[in-house]
């Protein structure tokens, strides 16, 4: 019975108690939750507290376990460094050695033995004399050592060919012309680091020597010759240390014959490098300050050799922005690139137009290398282009180049207006002496006459490269209407209508009517200016001013036959689609004001007496 009792109580909840009668209570006082008790006890709780700490616990041993397998990595490393240079120096030290006990030898045995027989022994120990430096060298420890092996080839070099080390760059063997190619340019490289540039150019100009015969630089090898030096100008910066620290002395010293030499001698490797490689040892070759001026001022064969050579060097421009580092290190207080335009325009107006009937392909190039140079120079400071922009010096260069054929005209006129999106006006000096004082429009027009005659204005448009107007025909359209329009402004109509004007009034005859559309199809399909490029933009304003100015002519004496020769046939169709504007007294004065003046090139000209007489009349309504 109290078993009974106590299963009882058990299930519906209550306590046991000391009773053992039933009070008649079968009841429970609570309630079964069938979701679990575990939000409310605890010890839950608390079991789920120590899981989150297990969490986080296992996670800080884990990054603790990276950054000790991070340091241990770290430690290894630098062990495995450190270890590797103390190997690296013990070697290095015992090498040392050998090639001191060698050099002390090579002294030794050379002041008894012979001339000859000296050449020979410092020939045969020289190759392995070079591979122990090339190994060893460092320039905290071997500058000593560096001039005993630097005088060792360069004396080996002034021998016969069978006792000549540079003889192995020659060699048949392939095996053994690299080897010492790669021994030569280390010790170039170590030699132009530390020691003074002269020790350096001593060494260069031992390879030409045994390279190149006589003082035209005659190859002895038609192939090999040329490719070591190539070999030493692309791998090493010996142009570099030429051009910023031994030409600018030697023109300092006015040495000429000493800088023809180094520059044929660079010359000689250039001619042997493909284009890609050529491009940048010879920008660096051509800044050196005032070398310009020392090739042109040299007299004799050799100076013309010089300038023939290495004007031969430049088959065309590299990309725009290329070499930006190159250009922009400072020489003498002045960029490279400063120094290249300077010494471009200095060899063309002292070389090149002179010799105005040469080949016109030398002068287009000269000018399109002129024109990329100009380009990166954009943006800085300089005064490298005064001499490009003077007016003496514009005025000779159009007289040379109207004698060439149209490309140099063409590069002359992407040279001052910009053939791309960059600055297309030349300063308004230049403008003035094209206009006045050369007969540029006049070599322009004959270049524009077939668009002029039998192509719609459409197809013109495309011709002339729309919507950006950058190809060659709109740059010559552009500067024609530019100059054409500065010739007309203080021109008398007399003159005009003379032997004045440059143009004959036949040609007068086919342009103005030929503009006159080209403007109006530029106006009306492109009407927003702010949305064209500087290009386009350039070409519609010189366009648009000089149809004014003949429209203008026209109105005093007409150029045209017929009494609506300036009207536009489609024009008609344009006014039809115009919203209508309303003229009354309600328009303030001001605001029409501006509204007239608002863009430069509007095609709307009226006769300036009807103007007038109409101005009085409004103003005494």
């Amino acid at each position: 019975r109290a078993h009974i009792l106590h299963t009882v109580r058990h299930f519906s909840g209550q306590r046991p108690c000391n009773s053992m009668f039933f009070d008649g209570n079968a009841g429970g006082g609570g309630r079964v939750n069938l979701g679990g008790q575990g939000g409310r006890n605890p010890r839950a709780r608390a079991g789920e507290d120590s899981r989150a700490d297990f969490v986080r616990k296992q996670h800080k041993e884990r990054e603790a376990r990276e950054k000790k397998r991070l340091r241990e990595a770290a430690a290894t490393e630098i062990q495995k460094t450190y270890r590797r240079h103390r190997c690296l120096k013990v070697a290095r030290d015992a090498q040392r050695l050998v090639f001191d006990k060698r050099a002390a030898d090579i002294g030794k045995v050379g002041a008894v033995l012979p001339a000859d027989k000296k050449a020979k022994f410092v020939y045969l120990a020289l190759v392995p004399m070079l591979r122990l430096f090339v190994f060893f060298f460092t320039a905290r420890e071997d500058v000593s050592r560096l001039a005993v092996i630097r005088d060792l080839v360069i004396f080996s070099a002034g021998q016969v060919a069978s006792s000549n080390i540079v003889e192995l760059a020659l060699s048949d063997d392939d095996d053994q012309r690299r080897s010492f190619l790669v021994l030569f340019q280390k010790l170039l490289a170590a030699a132009l680091r530390v020691g003074p540039p002269a020790d350096a150019l001593r060494l260069f100009f031992a390879v030409k020597e045994a390279l190149f015969l006589g003082p035209e630089f005659r190859p002895v090898h038609e192939q090999r010759s040329g490719a070591t030096l190539s070999q030493l100008i692309r791998r090493t910066d010996v142009l570099a240390v030429l051009s910023r620290d031994v030409l600018p002395k030697v023109a300092e010293a006015q040495a000429a014959s000493q800088a023809l030499e180094l520059v044929l001698l660079c010359c000689a490797g250039l001619e042997a490098c493909s284009w890609s490689e050529r491009q940048e040892p010879l920008i660096c070759l051509f800044s050196a300050p005032r070398l310009g001026q020392v090739l042109c001022e040299g007299q004799g064969p050799l100076a013309q050799q010089c300038l023939q050579r290495l004007i031969a060097l430049f088959p065309g421009t590299p990309e725009a922005g290329e070499f930006p580092a190159l250009l922009g290190e400072v020489l003498e207080g002045a960029p490279r690139g400063s120094w290249l335009v300077r010494n471009l325009v200095t060899v063309l107006e002292r070389h090149l137009m002179p010799a105005s009937a040469g080949p016109a392909r030398v002068m287009s190039l000269w000018l399109t290398w002129l024109c990329w140079a100009k380009e990166q120079l954009a943006g800085t400071p300089h005064g490298a282009l005064d001499r490009l922009n003077s007016s003496s010096f514009v005025r000779a260069l159009v007289l040379s180049v109207v004698k060439q054929e149209p490309e140099a005209l063409l590069s002359f006129c992407q040279l001052y207006f910009g053939g791309g999106a960059g600055e297309c006006e030349p300063p308004a000096e230049v403008l003035q002496t094209l206009a006045f004082a050369t007969p540029l429009a006049e070599r322009l027009f004959p270049t524009l006459v077939g668009l002029m005659r039998g192509q719609s204005i459409e197809s013109v448009s495309q011709v002339l490269g729309t919507p950006s107007f950058t190809t060659p025909e709109a740059t010559r359209l552009r500067i024609f209407c530019s100059v054409y329009a500065l010739q007309m402004q203080p021109m008398y109509d007399y003159e005009f209508f003379g032997s004045a004007n440059p143009l004959k009034q036949e040609e007068v005859q086919v342009l103005t009517p030929f503009l006159n559309r080209l403007a109006y199809h530029l106006v009306s399909t492109m009407p927003c200016k702010a949305s064209m490029g500087a290009p386009a933009r350039a070409l519609r304003t010189s366009l648009c001013s000089l149809v004014c100015l003949l429209y203008s002519r026209h109105c005093r004496r007409p150029i045209l036959v017929g009494e609506n020769a300036w009207i536009i046939p489609d024009s008609r169709l344009l006014i039809r689609r115009a919203p209508v504007v309303d003229l009354g007294a309600d328009e303030d004065p001001d605001e029409g004001g501006a509204a007239g003046q608002g863009d430069e090139d509007a095609m709307d000209v009226e006769d300036p007496d009807a103007m007038e007489d109409g101005g009085r009349r409004a103003r005494a309504a």
